[in-house]
């Protein structure tokens, strides 16, 4: 998507960010000048599946997307371990 917009020269909109690897492509496009907005949410990037993984209770610890089975280096990697 980024490569699209890039290519066709439009500002993009990208949201619920959840991953290192796209975080560091939007990086990548806005320090080669892309225009945008690009949002992700707290929980996508410091919570995992292991995180709300606590029996019933974890029925009224919905988000949409569930929980990754990220680990502490993916976390570290998105800056936000």
């Amino acid at each position: 998507m980024i490569k699209l917009a890039e290519l066709v020269d439009c500002p993009i909109l990208i949201v619920h960010v959840s991953t290192p690897d796209g975080i560091e492509a939007i990086r990548a496009g806005a320090r080669q000048g892309l225009e945008g907005v690009w949002r992700d949410c707290p929980q996508y990037l410091f919570l995992t599946a292991k995180d709300i993984d606590i029996g019933i209770a974890g029925r009224d610890c919905f988000c949409c997307m569930p929980g990754r089975r990220a680990d502490a280096a993916a976390q570290e990697r998105a800056g936000a371990g």
